[in-house]
């Protein structure tokens, strides 16, 4: 039932709402970038010392790099700024995307975010 549910909103308080949900998705992707960087880093120093020591060592890595939906927001502020109409109506699931910042990756990015930042770890 709820799928069916339309609302209408201005195109402005939608796009205002992307740039906002872009510009915290910046923040954390950014935040996330450095703490995967530095992770990863520390991984491999340790593993360096411990060839350097002669031991053998396994090389595969438990990190998971940020991955970025930047060109999502991107995409989707460009279309509605090419939008000739000033209302733009919107289903649950747009609603839910383009409102509320639920994507379908949404989840899974915020996880995978927490690791290494602390605004996504603020949100989850």
């Amino acid at each position: 039932m709820a799928s069916s549910i339309t609302l209408t909103f201005p195109r402005e308080e939608v796009l205002n709402r992307l740039a906002k949900n872009l510009k915290l998705h910046r923040v954390i992707i950014a935040e996330a970038e450095k703490g995967y960087r530095e992770q990863a880093l520390k991984a491999l120093k340790k593993r360096m010392g411990q060839l350097e020591e002669g031991r053998n060592v396994h090389l595969s890595f438990d990190l998971r790099s940020p991955q970025s939906h930047v060109s999502t927001y991107e995409t989707m502020i460009a279309m509605l700024s090419d939008a000739k109409d000033e209302l733009i109506t919107l289903t649950a699931d747009q609603h839910a995307c383009l409102m509320r910042d639920q994507w379908d990756w949404s989840g899974d990015f915020i996880d995978n975010a927490a690791q290494y930042s602390a605004t996504a770890r603020a949100l989850n």
